[in-house]
């Protein structure tokens, strides 16, 4: 074998070696936690990114009376609020004990890109993109979702199943204890939507 038959065989060889790399599948441990934190029970987490790190706690949720999380999953399709002026955001799909929740997690630098990122996703709300009137109740959605409207904050929940408001309500105090809500907006399947007011210990509608 000649030595440029040999480079040019080598020069073929390393764009599959890359492809590989690109593709492959992140442990939990490779973003952010260590194998002696984690036990072979934690959720399995799909990353294209192992700079990324995970806010959401599943251990935390299960606590407050949430289903065990087997795997978190991130969410890379575009929405309305991806469009906006978020400082972070956390996008995950929670599976386990045959339920599946889409978890969504937006924090601004100040209430009025807070505001603008609210008023667009109720002009074209998910994948329907309804426009929804604040405070209005007409809106129905064949599927379940709960939002948590702070200064600085976006919480969304959507699920094929109802949710456990209570849960979600606990979960958020816990990790998110600063947040106050100005707005709830909480609609069932198949029902109409149900405005909420927030305070320490109830929600109530508006």
């Amino acid at each position: 074998m000649t030595r440029i038959t040999f480079y040019f065989i080598l020069l073929l060889a390393l764009p599959s070696c890359s492809n590989d790399e690109s593709t492959r599948t992140l442990s939990y441990s490779e973003i952010g936690a260590s194998e002696k934190e984690n036990s072979k029970t934690e959720p399995k987490l799909d990353a294209k990114n192992d700079t990324i790190q995970i806010k959401f706690d599943p251990t935390i949720f299960e606590l407050c009376g949430g289903f065990k999380v087997d795997t978190m999953e991130y969410i890379e399709v575009n929405e309305v609020l991806d469009r906006g002026k978020y400082d972070t955001r956390e996008k995950l799909s929670l599976q386990g004990n045959q339920d599946q929740v889409s978890f969504k997690e937006y924090t601004f630098l100040d209430s009025i890109a807070r505001k603008n990122s609210f008023y667009n996703l109720l002009d074209c709300f998910d994948k329907t993109c309804e426009s929804i009137e604040l405070l209005d109740t007409a809106f129905i959605s064949t599927k379940y979702h709960l939002l948590f409207v702070s200064d600085y904050s976006i919480h969304w929940i959507s699920s094929d199943k109802n949710q456990d408001i209570k849960i979600w309500s606990e979960y958020l105090k816990r990790t998110c204890p600063q947040d106050r809500y100005h707005y709830i907006f909480e609609q069932l399947k198949n029902k109409c939507v149900r405005w909420l007011e927030y305070n320490e210990n109830a929600m109530n509608p508006i």
